[in-house]
């Protein structure tokens, strides 16, 4: 089964782990299933601090539950809270995009739900910086991504951006 590429070749937006990244990507949404990333106890990835009890949060804990849901449909990814991303389990370039957006709350800042404007925006910025094999909002993940928001937001947002 050919498996298409989360953006334009599969790297990993701003980071060494490109061809790594692209073939773990691949053999995931080759199995269909998604990704299931939760443990036993605890999550997966997630690092207990050094203060006894407390718990360093990762940045997909910031997501929302819309976050997550856009997420699950446009790549396949179920995304618990206390995710990390680990050499072991990656996730797309589109869901650590709006994790970064979401918890550096500059992009999407909290209450701000994701829409279709600033996947087009952040698309935008990528294509201006030539920049478009890094872009994490393009290709089959955009377009899955922008039928959700189109069927969920009841014509609310214009998503022929």
């Amino acid at each position: 089964m050919e498996v298409p590429s989360t953006s334009g070749n599969g790297s990993t937006s701003g980071s060494a782990l490109g061809a790594a990244s692209s073939a773990s990507g691949q053999q995931l949404a080759a199995q269909g299933s998604g990704v299931r990333v939760a443990g036993v106890g605890r999550p997966v990835g997630v690092r207990e601090s050094k203060r006894a009890g407390t718990v360093t949060k990762t940045m997909f804990d910031h997501l929302t539950q819309a976050d997550r849901e856009l997420i699950e449909y446009a790549t396949g990814e179920h995304i618990e809270p206390g995710y990390e991303d680990t050499p072991e389990q990656h996730v797309s370039p589109f869901a650590r995009q709006i994790a970064t957006d979401r918890q550096s709350a500059v992009r999407l800042p909290p209450g701000q739900a994701v829409t279709a404007e600033y996947l087009h925006d952040v698309s935008r910025q990528y294509v201006m910086a030539n920049m478009e094999e890094w872009n994490p909002f393009a290709g089959e993940p955009m377009e899955r991504a922008l039928a959700y928001l189109l069927l969920n937001t009841e014509g609310r947002v214009d998503v022929t951006v």
